[in-house]
């Protein structure tokens, strides 16, 4: 008696991301700490992660607009691909505070001003 062939049932489809990039209004409403805060962050910890998604995509916008491909990133940036390709997709937990900073300052970009601006608070 032959075996019957035996097929896995198809796999289901991955769940929808949102892969839609973040406003100049979304940014503020995330570095301001609100929503991150309703998520139960402390205001200490909403601070922190609005600062690395705002370093982040400022790493992001400055590989783009050189025109480097992933390993000429990684290459300027002494980086791996991979650490690259989280850059890219502004995966800021990836990343300290710091790391991004450094990363920035070997690409020229002074943060000192882009986090003022993103990071003040109303009085």
């Amino acid at each position: 008696m032959p075996n019957p062939v035996r097929t896995r049932p198809p796999s289901p489809p991955p769940p929808p991301t949102d892969a839609t990039p973040l406003t100049d209004d979304d940014r503020a409403t995330v570095v301001e700490g609100s929503v991150l805060e309703a998520l139960g962050f402390s205001a200490e910890e909403a601070a922190n992660v609005g600062a690395r998604i705002v370093l982040a995509k400022r790493l992001r916008d400055e590989v783009h607009a050189r025109g480097w491909t992933q390993a000429e990133a990684a290459k300027a940036l002494g980086l791996t691909q991979p650490r690259v390709s989280y850059v890219l997709n502004v995966r800021a937990e990836k990343f300290s505070v710091d790391a991004l900073i450094n990363l920035l300052a070997r690409v020229g970009v002074r943060v000192d001003a882009l986090l003022e601006d993103a990071l003040a608070q109303p009085a």
